[in-house]
Parts: C-alpha cells; structure tokens; sequence
C-alpha cells in the first residue's frame, strides 16, 4: 500500500511507522509532501501509526489504518482419484482454497452424490458411477448453478466379480440351510451350487454380498460347492461344505 503525507517544512529524515507493516520505505520527501510503502500483514483491524522526524525522533503526527480481509477467491487446484469402478461407491477429494461451504460438485452418471466434507482448503464427495464405463465429465461449481472452478474427467473401469468368502462350510443332512457369499461386484445372474443340496435357490445379490439356501440331501460328509458368475459362466470361487 502507498501511504502520501501532506505537511509543512517535512525533512528528508522523515520516519513513518505503522504496526504490522512489513518492508515499509520512504520513496519520495519534499517539504510538503511524502510517500512511503508498506505490506500490511498477519491480520484485520485498526493498527496504529506514527510519523517522526527522523528515527527515534520527534512524533509528528499518530494516526490509525483499517487493515480489510482480503476477498477470499474460491479455487480448486485438484481433484482425486480420477478414476472409479462402475457400480462402486466411490470418495473423491477436492484441494484448493477459500472453498465455500455451497461447492457444488457433479460428475455425468455418478449416482446418489453427496459432499460429505468442506472446509477452506478441502472438500470431500461421493457417488456411484452408473450405467457405463468409460471417460465421464465432471465439474466443481462454488454453488449448485454457480460459477465452475474446476472441470476434470473421471475413468469408470469394468466392475470385476469377485467373492471372497461363503459362510457357513458345515450344514446338517436334511436340514435347509442359507449360505451368504461375500464379494464385489457381484452379478445378478449369479450362480451357485453344492453336490447333493436340494432345491438351491438363489434369494438375494447386491454388489457385495448374495444369499442362496439349499437342502444338503443323501449323504454326509465333504460337498463340493462353487460359485459362477452366471450359470455354467466364469467360476468365481470353489468351497467344500461338511454335511453333518
């Protein structure tokens, strides 16, 4: 900031000061007139001043500036990860400042999206890439129709089948028992069976978990049992249940 002195008889040792401004130096004296330059710092509010004659010298003159915030300008520096599975619920990370608390994320056929976190350097969302694979657009406004501060694009990869477990691996002769399947990204075609279990019927799938109940049937001991994708499909995993 430029500061200007009006006076009478102002002497080229003239000495401002004014708390909590760095570097300040004089730039121009003359009897009536003088400049000098300062950075105000740390924080707002009134700071006082003092005009001397020479350092240490004589107080001209003591006054008070109003140091102002300065306006905060909402920006994004980046978003992440940039890629995401299909069907998968995914959390994205925004970094940038003076983020407002109205950021307003969206990304093309990213379902049920929801910011979960802001504040003034970061911001947290998440959705549920749909419907396809490939690059979808996505942009950050700083309020829902407002202003973009950043556009990206995000790979939706191929959501892999995969099972992890099958619980329980023991089941009693006769008796109808339910089996879950534990995974990702588990297809409603999928398809499970065990050796000599009646009646097998799958009842539930979501993306990572499924049910199927069958009647272990004929004899007790060690069954085979395994677990596809869809019927005679990709086997995504093989187990033994021990019938009681």
């Amino acid at each position: 900031q430029v500061f200007h002195v009006q006076g009478s008889c102002l002497p080229d040792t003239l000495a401002p000061w004014i708390a909590q401004c760095d570097d300040l130096e004089v730039t121009e004296v003359n009897d009536t007139n003088a400049e000098f330059v300062c950075t105000p710092k740390w924080n707002a509010g009134f700071k006082s001043g003092v005009i001397k004659d020479m350092p240490g010298g004589a107080t001209l003159e003591e006054f008070t500036v109003e140091v102002e915030e300065e306006p905060c300008t909402p920006a994004v520096y980046s978003v992440s990860p940039l890629s995401a599975t299909l069907n998968q619920e995914q959390v994205f990370h925004v970094q940038g400042s003076c983020l407002p608390d109205t950021l307003a994320p969206w990304i093309a056929q990213c379902d049920d999206l929801e910011v979960t976190e802001v504040n003034d350097t970061n911001a947290e969302f998440v959705c549920t890439p749909k419907w396809s694979t490939g690059f979808k657009s996505g942009l950050i406004k700083d309020m829902p129709g407002g202003t973009t501060l950043e556009e990206f694009t995000v790979e939706v990869e191929p959501c892999t089948p995969t099972v992890y477990s099958v619980s329980p691996l023991s089941a009693s002769l006769n008796q109808t028992q339910v089996f879950t399947v534990y995974g990702a990204c588990l297809p409603d075609t999928l398809a499970a069976w065990i050796a000599d279990c009646d009646g097998l019927e799958v009842t539930e799938v979501n993306d990572t978990s499924a049910k199927f109940v069958c009647t272990p049937k004929w004899s007790t001991g060690f069954k085979s049992g395994v677990v596809k994708d869809m019927p005679g499909g990709l086997t995504l995993d093989e187990f033994t249940v021990n019938v009681q």
